[in-house]
């Protein structure tokens, strides 16, 4: 394939991004969908990563909230993109709709996601706990970081830190309605990154989550308070598995391309 010269390519890029704006919804549909399927071409003539994934994130809300109020799946409102709008769901409680099938947003914001997952985290992080919006659009930010784990498999390793950072964010206990409203979605969270992730363990009866990261050393969250526990130091290496013991009084880690496993 012949490659797209770099002039040529920074304007593509400046119209798609303008596609965003505009008042049609299949312009913008069709603006999200080229940049999402061809992001490692345009993504050296993206001028703001951060802000496009906010705006392909408000923009696959405002779908999915116009797709389940006209109740036929087809997302055939206009929403502009430009509001905190959620996905589906009245009340704290309830959890988003399934995703409609022709969400291009959604699918355009997990394709930069996987691209640029550190920024993708701290924007859903950052839509978690935005008191401004509506539950559901704060349910939507961290089901969006379980979709990108799903989709991602093992490339999320150095990056695990910023993940859980972000899906604790909403637990914070001293904002009731906030962890109230975002629980289930947070724990199926942790859940689904604990299955995946051998340097990663959670302890039921503590309520600790040990994260082992790619710089040696080893984090222990107390999801009672939403907070850093621990910090834990000593191997030279990336952890590479994690372990709690019965009672969760100690945490066993074994780094790669060590024999021997440090016990704290």
């Amino acid at each position: 394939a012949t490659a797209i010269d770099p002039a040529v390519c920074a304007l593509l890029v400046h119209q798609l991004l303008a596609l965003l704006d505009h008042p049609a919804d299949l312009h913008r549909a069709a603006g999200a969908e080229l940049l999402g399927k061809g992001y490692s071409v345009w993504r050296a003539h993206i001028p703001d990563a951060p802000a496009l994934i906010r705006t392909l994130f408000k923009l696959s809300a405002a779908h999915m909230r116009h797709a389940s109020s006209d109740g036929n799946g087809n997302g055939s409102g206009n929403g502009s993109g430009n509001g905190e709008g959620g996905a589906a769901g009245g009340n704290g409680s309830e959890q988003p709709a399934a995703l409609p099938s022709l969400n291009r947003y959604h699918a355009a914001l997990l394709a930069v996601g996987t691209a640029e997952p550190r920024h993708f985290c701290r924007a859903m992080g950052e839509h978690a706990v935005h008191m401004g919006g509506s539950n559901a659009a704060r349910i939507a930010a961290v089901s969006a970081m379980i979709s990108l784990v799903k989709a991602r498999g093992t490339s999320l390793e150095a990056d695990l830190p910023v993940v859980v950072h972000a899906v604790l964010r909403p637990l914070d206990p001293s904002v009731p309605m906030l962890r109230e409203g975002c629980l289930h979605a947070s724990t199926t969270a942790i859940r689904e990154l604990v299955k995946r992730y051998p340097m990663m363990a959670f302890h039921q009866g503590t309520q600790r989550l040990a994260v082992g990261t790619t710089e040696g050393v080893v984090i222990i969250y107390d999801l009672k308070t939403a907070t850093k526990w621990r910090i834990l130091t000593g191997h030279e290496k990336a952890v590479s598995a994690l372990a709690f013991s019965k009672a969760g009084e100690h945490v066993a880690s074994l780094a790669a391309e060590e024999r021997s496993i440090r016990w704290w």
